[in-house]
């Protein structure tokens, strides 16, 4: 995101509906520090 002219952030809810509306079920945040660290985990068959 840095590195592009598009680039933005997003809230876990948005990406959590997106993924969401593409057929993704178990969204979960894996928190991994009180920095803006994170992983988005889901899952789709």
């Amino acid at each position: 995101m840095v590195n592009t002219q598009g680039g933005s952030t997003y809230t876990f809810d948005e990406i959590k509906t997106w993924l969401e509306e593409a057929g993704f079920t178990k969204v979960r945040l894996l928190q991994t520090g009180y920095h803006m660290d994170a992983l988005v985990e889901a899952f789709k068959r």
